[in-house]
């Protein structure tokens, strides 16, 4: 799934956006064996990278550096979602940048492999800022009324039982 953006040129999927989200609910060691699962799953075949592209092939080759960015990221999200950072708008904004500067980072890494640093960064890098940017966006007014709907339910269901948590 992707969608267009009137300032890029290119699709933005919602990788990072599902990425990032489910770092910001369920904290490292849930975003990182996320993003592990994914990735196997896309290398041993399964059609789920960007444009349904699937196998060891693209999981080794360009897009590897983006991949391992992934899995830097989600680590470095989760975190900061585990210690609270991610639980306000400012907070689910800006770390939702930080884990997008990461994995473009090291995916212009990754191209360095194949081509120039100033064509990896005009292919790989620049056309996906604005996209990071409203996926941002959309995560910091999301996450934490996903946050603050869980945290009632789970209030409710520990008053209902008996027990406080």
């Amino acid at each position: 799934m992707s969608f267009a953006l009137p300032t890029s040129p290119v699709p933005q999927s919602l990788q990072t956006f599902a990425l990032f989200l489910v770092a910001m609910l369920g904290g490292v060691r849930v975003g990182v064996a996320a993003v592990i699962g994914y990735c196997i799953i896309g290398a041993a075949g399964a059609p789920v990278f960007a444009d349904g592209a699937a196998g060891w092939q693209h999981a080794s080759g360009a897009s590897a550096g983006y991949l391992l960015g992934f899995i830097a990221s989600a680590a470095m999200v989760g975190l900061a979602a585990d210690r609270g950072h991610c639980n306000s708008i400012i907070g689910a904004f800006t770390w939702g940048l930080l884990g997008h500067a990461v994995v473009l980072f090291v995916g212009w890494i990754g191209l360095l492999r194949y081509v120039g640093g100033i064509e990896a960064w005009q292919r790989g890098v620049s056309p996906f800022g604005d996209g990071a940017v409203a996926k941002s966006l959309i995560l910091a007014l999301v996450v934490p009324l996903l946050l603050l709907v869980v945290s009632r339910r789970r209030r409710a269901a520990s008053s209902e039982s008996g027990y406080d948590e």
